[in-house]
């Protein structure tokens, strides 16, 4: 090892840690060796594009997995554009190394935030919650305005004996009980 090939302390780490335990279909394993593909040009020792792979890797981390969204969690914004600009590489690259998973896109978090993909869901699920609250509201309101008694069948109601307030059942019943009490 020469002092030419260390970019930054994670591959100082990197170097010195023996990573030959780890699995090879370990997600984390499988995402630095993505990432470690981006830029790369075969011969080309010093471009600066030739090790942002490895920057991406070393400034960014696997944090969860849900319902086919992978949860990527950097230490600045900027690596997230970074992602964002080799997304569909980096998906094609996990598809291919790990098709059981059914990755199907990214999510990205800073480091510091306590977003989680469950947070996400659960947000989203209330929003649709207060939405659909607003509409049965709106609804509600439209067909109280639309099936609302007019001022003119108002006065007509109470002048007759029945104000729609009994039942009709119950009013009939009341009526003949009167005509009874009134003819005997």
């Amino acid at each position: 090892m020469n002092n030419f090939n260390i970019v930054n302390a994670a591959d100082i780490i990197s170097a010195v840690t023996d990573f030959s335990k780890r699995d090879d279909n370990d997600l984390v394993c499988v995402w630095n060796k993505v990432l470690s593909k981006i830029g790369y040009k075969e011969g080309v020792t010093d471009s600066e594009n030739n090790f942002i792979g490895k920057r991406l890797a070393s400034n960014s981390k696997v944090v969860d997995l849900k319902n086919g969204v992978l949860l990527i969690e950097t230490n600045h914004s900027g690596w997230i554009q970074y992602l964002r600009m080799y997304q569909n590489f980096i998906l094609k690259g996990l598809k291919w190394a790990l098709p059981d998973l059914k990755i199907s896109s990214l999510a990205f978090r800073v480091r510091g935030t306590e977003a989680s993909l469950s947070d996400v869901y659960e947000n989203h699920l209330e929003k649709a919650k207060v939405l659909m609250d607003q509409k049965i509201e709106k609804t509600e309101k439209e067909l109280e305005n639309k099936f609302a008694k007019n001022p003119a069948s108002e006065k007509k109601d109470k002048n007759s004996v029945n104000s729609g307030k009994l039942p009709e059942d119950l009013f009939k019943i009341l009526e003949n009980m009167k005509n009874d009490m009134l003819t005997n």
